[in-house]
Protein backbone atom coordinates (compact mmCIF):
# COMPACT_ATOMS: atom_id res chain seq x y z
CA UNK A 1 0.00 0.00 0.00
CA UNK A 2 2.51 2.57 -1.27
CA UNK A 3 1.90 6.27 -1.92
CA UNK A 4 -1.06 6.49 0.42
CA UNK A 5 -3.15 9.59 -0.18
CA UNK A 6 -2.86 11.65 3.07
CA UNK A 7 -6.45 13.00 2.97
CA UNK A 8 -7.66 9.41 2.55
CA UNK A 9 -5.64 8.42 5.63
CA UNK A 10 -7.23 11.31 7.54
CA UNK A 11 -10.66 10.02 6.48
CA UNK A 12 -9.70 6.50 7.57
CA UNK A 13 -8.70 7.69 11.05
CA UNK A 14 -11.46 10.27 11.39
CA UNK A 15 -13.85 8.09 13.47
CA UNK A 16 -11.18 7.92 16.19
CA UNK A 17 -11.44 11.73 16.55
CA UNK A 18 -15.05 11.39 17.67
CA UNK A 19 -13.88 9.14 20.51
CA UNK A 20 -11.14 11.60 21.50
CA UNK A 21 -13.75 14.34 21.80
CA UNK A 22 -15.00 17.59 20.27
CA UNK A 23 -11.69 19.36 20.94
CA UNK A 24 -9.90 16.88 18.66
CA UNK A 25 -12.57 17.23 15.98
CA UNK A 26 -12.41 21.01 16.10
CA UNK A 27 -8.62 20.99 15.97
CA UNK A 28 -8.56 18.89 12.79
CA UNK A 29 -11.44 20.84 11.22
CA UNK A 30 -9.61 24.14 11.80
CA UNK A 31 -6.37 22.68 10.39
CA UNK A 32 -8.26 21.53 7.29
CA UNK A 33 -9.85 25.00 6.99
CA UNK A 34 -6.41 26.68 7.13
CA UNK A 35 -4.91 24.15 4.72
CA UNK A 36 -7.73 24.53 2.23
CA UNK A 37 -7.63 28.32 2.17
CA UNK A 38 -3.83 28.22 1.89
CA UNK A 39 -4.29 26.13 -1.24
CA UNK A 40 -6.71 28.73 -2.57
CA UNK A 41 -4.43 31.69 -1.72
CA UNK A 42 -1.48 29.93 -3.35
CA UNK A 43 -3.73 29.28 -6.38
CA UNK A 44 -3.36 25.52 -6.20
CA UNK A 45 -7.16 25.46 -6.01
CA UNK A 46 -9.08 28.12 -7.98
CA UNK A 47 -11.12 30.50 -5.82
CA UNK A 48 -14.13 29.74 -8.00
CA UNK A 49 -14.12 26.19 -6.61
CA UNK A 50 -15.97 27.58 -3.58
CA UNK A 51 -19.04 28.43 -5.69
CA UNK A 52 -18.68 26.79 -9.11
CA UNK A 53 -21.64 24.46 -8.49
CA UNK A 54 -25.14 25.70 -7.66
CA UNK A 55 -25.27 23.73 -4.41
CA UNK A 56 -22.03 25.35 -3.25
CA UNK A 57 -23.33 28.81 -4.12
CA UNK A 58 -26.55 28.10 -2.21
CA UNK A 59 -24.61 27.14 0.90
CA UNK A 60 -22.61 30.39 0.69
CA UNK A 61 -25.93 32.28 0.59
CA UNK A 62 -27.22 30.24 3.54
CA UNK A 63 -24.02 30.94 5.48
CA UNK A 64 -24.20 34.72 5.01
CA UNK A 65 -27.92 34.74 5.77
CA UNK A 66 -27.24 32.90 9.03
CA UNK A 67 -24.53 35.40 10.04
CA UNK A 68 -26.79 38.38 9.32
CA UNK A 69 -29.77 36.92 11.20
CA UNK A 70 -27.66 36.14 14.25
CA UNK A 71 -26.60 39.78 14.50
CA UNK A 72 -30.14 40.51 15.69
CA UNK A 73 -30.44 37.59 18.14
CA UNK A 74 -30.91 38.20 21.87
CA UNK A 75 -27.73 36.27 22.60
CA UNK A 76 -25.94 37.43 19.45
CA UNK A 77 -22.48 36.44 20.73
CA UNK A 78 -23.30 32.71 20.89
CA UNK A 79 -25.48 33.01 17.81
CA UNK A 80 -22.73 34.57 15.70
CA UNK A 81 -20.10 32.20 17.03
CA UNK A 82 -22.27 29.22 16.04
CA UNK A 83 -23.21 30.57 12.60
CA UNK A 84 -19.70 31.69 11.61
CA UNK A 85 -18.19 28.37 12.72
CA UNK A 86 -20.40 26.48 10.23
CA UNK A 87 -18.00 27.40 7.44
CA UNK A 88 -15.47 24.88 8.78
CA UNK A 89 -17.89 22.02 8.08
CA UNK A 90 -18.54 23.18 4.52
CA UNK A 91 -14.79 23.45 3.86
CA UNK A 92 -14.32 19.99 5.40
CA UNK A 93 -16.76 18.57 2.84
CA UNK A 94 -14.99 20.40 0.00
CA UNK A 95 -11.67 19.05 1.31
CA UNK A 96 -12.98 15.47 1.12
CA UNK A 97 -14.56 16.20 -2.26
CA UNK A 98 -11.35 17.57 -3.76
CA UNK A 99 -8.58 15.51 -2.14
CA UNK A 100 -9.80 12.08 -1.00
CA UNK A 101 -9.01 9.19 -3.32
CA UNK A 102 -11.68 6.52 -2.86
CA UNK A 103 -9.52 3.84 -4.44
CA UNK A 104 -8.24 3.46 -0.85
CA UNK A 105 -11.71 2.55 0.44
CA UNK A 106 -11.15 -1.20 0.29
CA UNK A 107 -7.47 -1.29 1.30
CA UNK A 108 -7.38 1.45 3.96
CA UNK A 109 -10.62 3.14 5.01
CA UNK A 110 -12.90 0.09 5.39
CA UNK A 111 -10.37 -1.97 7.43
CA UNK A 112 -9.61 0.90 9.84
CA UNK A 113 -13.29 1.87 10.27
CA UNK A 114 -14.10 -1.81 10.89
CA UNK A 115 -11.46 -2.15 13.61
CA UNK A 116 -12.63 1.07 15.32
CA UNK A 117 -16.29 -0.02 15.30
CA UNK A 118 -15.36 -3.52 16.52
CA UNK A 119 -13.36 -2.16 19.46
CA UNK A 120 -16.08 0.32 20.42
CA UNK A 121 -18.74 -2.41 20.29
CA UNK A 122 -16.68 -4.80 22.43
CA UNK A 123 -15.91 -2.07 24.96
CA UNK A 124 -19.59 -1.07 25.18
CA UNK A 125 -20.65 -4.70 25.70
CA UNK A 126 -18.08 -5.05 28.48
CA UNK A 127 -19.71 -2.03 30.15
CA UNK A 128 -23.15 -3.59 29.65
CA UNK A 129 -22.10 -6.92 31.17
CA UNK A 130 -19.96 -5.67 34.06
CA UNK A 131 -20.99 -2.02 34.57
CA UNK A 132 -17.49 -0.71 33.77
CA UNK A 133 -15.72 -0.50 30.41
CA UNK A 134 -12.03 -1.17 29.77
CA UNK A 135 -11.10 2.47 30.51
CA UNK A 136 -12.91 2.46 33.84
CA UNK A 137 -15.96 4.41 32.62
CA UNK A 138 -19.17 3.39 34.40
CA UNK A 139 -22.57 2.85 32.86
CA UNK A 140 -25.26 5.33 33.87
CA UNK A 141 -26.54 4.50 37.37
CA UNK A 142 -23.73 2.05 38.15
CA UNK A 143 -22.12 3.10 41.45
CA UNK A 144 -19.95 0.12 42.40
CA UNK A 145 -16.15 0.41 42.19
CA UNK A 146 -15.94 -3.22 41.11
CA UNK A 147 -17.37 -5.00 38.10
CA UNK A 148 -20.61 -6.89 38.73
CA UNK A 149 -22.04 -9.24 36.13
CA UNK A 150 -25.40 -8.04 34.77
CA UNK A 151 -26.10 -5.62 37.59
CA UNK A 152 -29.64 -4.23 37.76
CA UNK A 153 -28.12 -0.77 38.35
CA UNK A 154 -26.85 -0.52 34.78
CA UNK A 155 -28.68 2.12 32.73
CA UNK A 156 -27.63 3.84 29.52
CA UNK A 157 -24.17 3.07 28.21
CA UNK A 158 -21.34 5.37 27.20
CA UNK A 159 -18.58 2.93 26.20
CA UNK A 160 -15.32 4.81 25.57
CA UNK A 161 -17.09 8.19 25.58
CA UNK A 162 -16.95 8.56 29.38
CA UNK A 163 -19.87 10.58 30.72
CA UNK A 164 -21.27 11.29 27.25
CA UNK A 165 -24.16 8.93 26.44
CA UNK A 166 -23.50 9.00 22.70
CA UNK A 167 -21.91 5.67 21.86
CA UNK A 168 -25.05 4.43 20.06
CA UNK A 169 -25.10 7.58 17.95
CA UNK A 170 -21.45 7.07 17.01
CA UNK A 171 -21.89 3.40 16.06
CA UNK A 172 -25.08 3.96 14.07
CA UNK A 173 -23.60 6.79 11.97
CA UNK A 174 -20.12 5.39 11.40
CA UNK A 175 -21.19 1.79 10.78
CA UNK A 176 -23.86 2.59 8.15
CA UNK A 177 -21.50 2.37 5.14
CA UNK A 178 -19.86 -0.74 6.63
CA UNK A 179 -23.25 -2.46 7.02
CA UNK A 180 -24.02 -1.90 3.34
CA UNK A 181 -20.54 -3.02 2.32
CA UNK A 182 -20.43 -6.25 4.34
CA UNK A 183 -23.99 -7.25 3.43
CA UNK A 184 -23.11 -6.83 -0.24
CA UNK A 185 -19.86 -8.77 0.09
CA UNK A 186 -21.37 -11.74 1.94
CA UNK A 187 -22.14 -13.54 -1.29
CA UNK A 188 -18.46 -13.44 -2.29
CA UNK A 189 -16.99 -14.64 1.02
CA UNK A 190 -16.05 -18.20 1.89
CA UNK A 191 -17.89 -19.99 4.71
CA UNK A 192 -15.51 -18.89 7.48
CA UNK A 193 -15.53 -15.24 6.35
CA UNK A 194 -19.33 -15.30 6.13
CA UNK A 195 -19.64 -16.47 9.75
CA UNK A 196 -17.21 -13.79 10.97
CA UNK A 197 -19.00 -11.09 8.97
CA UNK A 198 -22.45 -12.11 10.21
CA UNK A 199 -21.22 -12.09 13.82
CA UNK A 200 -19.74 -8.62 13.29
CA UNK A 201 -23.02 -7.31 11.85
CA UNK A 202 -25.03 -8.84 14.70
CA UNK A 203 -22.60 -7.24 17.17
CA UNK A 204 -23.25 -3.81 15.63
CA UNK A 205 -27.02 -4.25 15.82
CA UNK A 206 -26.95 -5.67 19.35
CA UNK A 207 -24.62 -2.96 20.67
CA UNK A 208 -26.75 -0.08 19.41
CA UNK A 209 -29.80 -1.79 20.91
CA UNK A 210 -28.31 -2.16 24.40
CA UNK A 211 -27.17 1.47 24.54
CA UNK A 212 -30.80 2.48 24.97
CA UNK A 213 -30.42 5.26 22.36
CA UNK A 214 -33.71 4.90 20.55
CA UNK A 215 -33.05 7.25 17.63
CA UNK A 216 -29.72 5.53 16.97
CA UNK A 217 -31.50 2.17 17.02
CA UNK A 218 -33.99 3.44 14.43
CA UNK A 219 -31.11 4.59 12.19
CA UNK A 220 -29.33 1.24 12.51
CA UNK A 221 -32.50 -0.77 11.93
CA UNK A 222 -33.29 1.30 8.82
CA UNK A 223 -29.71 0.85 7.58
CA UNK A 224 -29.98 -2.94 7.94
CA UNK A 225 -33.37 -3.06 6.22
CA UNK A 226 -32.15 -1.00 3.26
CA UNK A 227 -28.89 -2.96 3.19
CA UNK A 228 -30.82 -6.24 3.07
CA UNK A 229 -32.91 -5.12 0.11
CA UNK A 230 -29.85 -3.72 -1.68
CA UNK A 231 -27.74 -6.85 -1.32
CA UNK A 232 -29.61 -10.03 -0.42
CA UNK A 233 -32.16 -12.44 -1.82
CA UNK A 234 -35.72 -12.45 -0.46
CA UNK A 235 -35.29 -15.71 1.49
CA UNK A 236 -32.15 -14.38 3.17
CA UNK A 237 -33.99 -11.16 4.04
CA UNK A 238 -36.77 -13.09 5.82
CA UNK A 239 -34.26 -15.22 7.76
CA UNK A 240 -32.26 -12.12 8.73
CA UNK A 241 -35.38 -10.35 9.95
CA UNK A 242 -36.28 -13.35 12.10
CA UNK A 243 -32.79 -13.43 13.64
CA UNK A 244 -33.00 -9.71 14.44
CA UNK A 245 -36.49 -10.00 15.94
CA UNK A 246 -35.50 -12.98 18.11
CA UNK A 247 -32.34 -11.19 19.28
CA UNK A 248 -34.36 -8.08 20.09
CA UNK A 249 -36.93 -10.10 22.02
CA UNK A 250 -34.34 -12.02 24.07
CA UNK A 251 -32.56 -8.83 25.11
CA UNK A 252 -35.83 -7.05 25.75
CA UNK A 253 -37.31 -9.61 28.15
CA UNK A 254 -34.07 -10.04 30.09
CA UNK A 255 -33.12 -6.40 30.66
CA UNK A 256 -35.33 -4.16 32.78
CA UNK A 257 -33.58 -1.02 31.57
CA UNK A 258 -34.25 -1.81 27.90
CA UNK A 259 -37.87 -2.62 28.72
CA UNK A 260 -38.29 0.81 30.29
CA UNK A 261 -36.55 2.63 27.43
CA UNK A 262 -38.55 1.05 24.62
CA UNK A 263 -41.86 0.98 26.52
CA UNK A 264 -41.32 4.68 27.11
CA UNK A 265 -40.73 5.12 23.36
CA UNK A 266 -44.09 3.44 22.69
CA UNK A 267 -45.79 5.77 25.17
CA UNK A 268 -44.21 8.80 23.51
CA UNK A 269 -45.46 7.72 20.09
CA UNK A 270 -48.89 6.92 21.52
CA UNK A 271 -49.30 10.42 22.96
CA UNK A 272 -46.75 12.76 21.40
CA UNK A 273 -48.33 16.11 22.49
CA UNK A 274 -48.05 15.25 26.21
CA UNK A 275 -44.70 13.46 25.97
CA UNK A 276 -41.35 14.94 26.95
CA UNK A 277 -40.43 15.55 23.31
CA UNK A 278 -43.93 16.70 22.39
CA UNK A 279 -43.76 19.45 25.01
CA UNK A 280 -40.43 20.68 23.61
CA UNK A 281 -41.82 20.51 20.07
CA UNK A 282 -44.80 22.61 21.21
CA UNK A 283 -42.57 25.29 22.72
CA UNK A 284 -40.47 25.29 19.54
CA UNK A 285 -43.54 25.88 17.38
CA UNK A 286 -44.67 28.68 19.72
CA UNK A 287 -41.28 30.41 19.40
CA UNK A 288 -41.30 30.02 15.62
CA UNK A 289 -44.81 31.49 15.31
CA UNK A 290 -43.50 34.62 17.01
CA UNK A 291 -40.53 34.77 14.63
CA UNK A 292 -41.83 33.24 11.41
CA UNK A 293 -39.57 34.77 8.79
CA UNK A 294 -36.12 35.05 10.35
CA UNK A 295 -36.16 32.90 13.51
CA UNK A 296 -34.46 33.77 16.79
CA UNK A 297 -30.85 32.87 15.89
CA UNK A 298 -28.55 29.95 16.63
CA UNK A 299 -28.38 28.86 20.27
CA UNK A 300 -31.22 31.25 21.11
CA UNK A 301 -34.04 28.75 21.61
CA UNK A 302 -33.85 28.66 25.40
CA UNK A 303 -33.56 32.40 26.03
CA UNK A 304 -36.74 32.87 23.99
CA UNK A 305 -38.51 29.83 25.45
CA UNK A 306 -38.15 31.25 28.97
CA UNK A 307 -40.41 34.13 27.92
CA UNK A 308 -43.28 31.82 26.97
CA UNK A 309 -46.25 31.00 29.20
CA UNK A 310 -46.51 27.24 29.72
CA UNK A 311 -49.97 26.17 28.48
CA UNK A 312 -49.89 23.12 30.74
CA UNK A 313 -47.85 23.89 33.90
CA UNK A 314 -49.16 20.72 35.60
CA UNK A 315 -47.31 18.46 33.16
CA UNK A 316 -44.52 16.31 34.56
CA UNK A 317 -42.41 17.18 31.50
CA UNK A 318 -40.57 20.48 31.01
CA UNK A 319 -41.97 22.86 28.43
CA UNK A 320 -38.52 24.19 27.51
CA UNK A 321 -35.37 22.26 26.76
CA UNK A 322 -32.23 23.88 28.18
CA UNK A 323 -30.46 23.47 24.84
CA UNK A 324 -32.40 23.21 21.57
CA UNK A 325 -35.57 21.94 19.87
CA UNK A 326 -34.50 18.25 19.73
CA UNK A 327 -35.73 18.00 16.15
CA UNK A 328 -33.85 18.99 13.00
CA UNK A 329 -36.63 20.70 11.05
CA UNK A 330 -37.93 22.51 14.14
CA UNK A 331 -34.43 23.69 14.97
CA UNK A 332 -34.07 25.21 11.50
CA UNK A 333 -37.45 26.95 11.74
CA UNK A 334 -36.86 28.24 15.28
CA UNK A 335 -33.29 29.43 14.84
CA UNK A 336 -33.25 30.56 11.19
CA UNK A 337 -36.92 31.04 10.38
CA UNK A 338 -38.85 30.10 7.27
CA UNK A 339 -36.48 32.00 4.98
CA UNK A 340 -33.35 30.28 6.32
CA UNK A 341 -35.06 26.88 6.21
CA UNK A 342 -36.13 27.41 2.58
CA UNK A 343 -32.61 28.47 1.57
CA UNK A 344 -31.14 25.38 3.23
CA UNK A 345 -33.58 23.03 1.52
CA UNK A 346 -32.97 24.68 -1.85
CA UNK A 347 -29.30 23.87 -1.18
CA UNK A 348 -30.39 20.25 -0.51
CA UNK A 349 -32.46 20.15 -3.72
CA UNK A 350 -29.49 21.31 -5.79
CA UNK A 351 -27.32 18.69 -4.08
CA UNK A 352 -29.83 15.99 -4.96
CA UNK A 353 -29.90 17.30 -8.53
CA UNK A 354 -26.10 17.14 -8.63
CA UNK A 355 -26.22 13.46 -7.70
CA UNK A 356 -29.20 12.70 -9.93
CA UNK A 357 -27.40 14.02 -13.02
CA UNK A 358 -24.65 11.53 -12.28
CA UNK A 359 -26.87 8.53 -11.58
CA UNK A 360 -25.35 6.61 -14.48
CA UNK A 361 -21.98 6.63 -12.71
CA UNK A 362 -23.45 4.32 -10.11
CA UNK A 363 -23.64 1.44 -12.55
CA UNK A 364 -19.88 1.20 -13.03
CA UNK A 365 -18.57 2.10 -9.58
CA UNK A 366 -16.74 -0.57 -7.60
CA UNK A 367 -18.81 -2.45 -5.00
CA UNK A 368 -17.11 -0.69 -2.06
CA UNK A 369 -17.82 2.70 -3.63
CA UNK A 370 -21.49 1.89 -4.26
CA UNK A 371 -22.07 0.54 -0.77
CA UNK A 372 -20.20 3.32 1.01
CA UNK A 373 -22.20 5.84 -1.01
CA UNK A 374 -25.49 4.17 0.02
CA UNK A 375 -24.56 3.96 3.71
CA UNK A 376 -23.47 7.60 3.78
CA UNK A 377 -26.70 8.57 2.01
CA UNK A 378 -28.77 6.93 4.79
CA UNK A 379 -27.03 9.01 7.47
CA UNK A 380 -27.23 12.21 5.42
CA UNK A 381 -30.95 11.76 4.74
CA UNK A 382 -31.60 11.28 8.46
CA UNK A 383 -30.25 14.78 9.09
CA UNK A 384 -32.19 16.56 6.35
CA UNK A 385 -35.46 14.63 6.02
CA UNK A 386 -38.26 16.35 8.01
CA UNK A 387 -39.68 13.98 10.63
CA UNK A 388 -40.81 13.80 14.25
CA UNK A 389 -37.74 11.76 15.25
CA UNK A 390 -35.78 13.42 18.09
CA UNK A 391 -32.33 14.66 17.15
CA UNK A 392 -29.35 16.48 18.61
CA UNK A 393 -28.53 20.02 17.60
CA UNK A 394 -27.64 20.14 13.90
CA UNK A 395 -25.18 23.00 14.42
CA UNK A 396 -22.97 21.39 17.09
CA UNK A 397 -19.56 19.89 16.31
CA UNK A 398 -20.76 16.35 17.06
CA UNK A 399 -23.85 16.28 14.83
CA UNK A 400 -22.70 18.60 12.07
CA UNK A 401 -19.47 16.68 11.54
CA UNK A 402 -21.40 13.44 10.90
CA UNK A 403 -23.57 15.10 8.25
CA UNK A 404 -20.75 16.88 6.41
CA UNK A 405 -18.46 13.83 6.73
CA UNK A 406 -20.92 11.56 4.95
CA UNK A 407 -21.79 14.21 2.38
CA UNK A 408 -18.07 14.61 1.66
CA UNK A 409 -17.69 10.84 1.21
CA UNK A 410 -20.54 10.76 -1.31
CA UNK A 411 -19.08 13.70 -3.25
CA UNK A 412 -15.56 12.24 -3.23
CA UNK A 413 -16.86 8.99 -4.73
CA UNK A 414 -18.49 10.94 -7.56
CA UNK A 415 -15.40 13.09 -8.18
CA UNK A 416 -13.09 10.08 -8.25
CA UNK A 417 -15.20 8.63 -11.04
CA UNK A 418 -15.08 11.89 -13.00
CA UNK A 419 -11.30 12.09 -12.63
Amino acid sequence: MTNINLPSLILALFPALFILGSASLNFILVLILIFFFWYIISKKIPFTYLYDEKWKFLFIIFFFYSVVVNNFAIDNYNGLRSSISQIRFFIFTLFLFYFVDTKFLKSLIIPIWTVIILLVCLDTNLQFITGIDIFGYRAEGFTSNERILFSKEIGRLSGPFGKELIVGSFISKISAPLIFYFLAKLKNFNYRSKIITILFLILIFETVLITGERTSFVITLLTFILGFFYSLKFRTIIISFLVILISFYMLFINTNFLKLRYVEAYKILNDIPDSSYGRIYSSSLAIWKNNLAFGVGNKNYYVNCKKLIDPNPQSIHSYCSPTHSHNNILQFLVELGLIGTIIFYIFVIYLLNFFYKRKNYFKILHEEQKTFFCGSAVVSIYYIFPSIIPAGSFFTTWNATFFWLHLGIMLSIIRNYEK
